[in-house]
């Protein structure tokens, strides 16, 4: 006969599925500072339902210059159509230290979103100095129904419409 400890009745088995993404790129944006202005990206989404946010996947083609710092990714609200700078959660923050490839943000502790609610992936990294950088697959031509790219420069966010980042959301149904 096998036993169970008294909290086992209590978890269930949930599993991670990819709620929201963005597989097709022709384009390389960047966030750093490749040529002398301080870029972060951002990417606007909305999730199926109320959904318990765990990760995030993105896909840097290659690292420029002598880049060797971190790179963070906020989850924000929307302010009018751009990040807004609030986080949506306390724990809406990840810090890595970024390689070239396909990355997975993987957020500490879970937390749940809306559903039809417009939400910024915000991507930013430590070391702003000149020519280092992280580049980030996109597609020029759109593609993702629920938002565009946005990127932080001279001071301002900029629409990046249609420009859309490659990306993947990982939820728990």
């Amino acid at each position: 006969m096998r036993k169970h400890s008294p909290m086992s009745m209590f978890f269930k088995s949930v599993s991670e599925v990819v709620d929201q993404e963005q597989l097709v790129h022709n384009d390389t944006g960047y966030i750093g500072n490749a040529a002398g202005v301080t870029v972060f990206g951002a990417q606007s989404f909305q999730l199926s339902g109320e959904k318990t946010f765990t990760a995030i996947e993105g896909w840097c083609p290659g690292i420029g210059g002598s880049f060797s710092g971190d790179a963070t990714t906020t989850i924000e609200t929307d302010d009018s159509g751009k990040p807004s700078g609030n986080l949506v959660n306390i724990n809406a923050t990840k810090i890595i230290v970024p390689e070239a490839g396909i990355i997975k943000y993987v957020f500490d502790v879970p937390f749940k979103l809306s559903g039809a609610t417009t939400y910024w992936l915000v991507r930013r990294i430590s070391e702003q100095t000149l020519g280092n950088y992280l580049g980030i697959w996109a597609n020029s031509e759109g593609g993702y129904d629920n938002g565009h790219a946005s990127g932080f420069y001279l001071g301002t966010w900029h629409d990046g419409s249609p420009m859309c980042a490659w990306f993947k959301i990982y939820v728990r149904e």
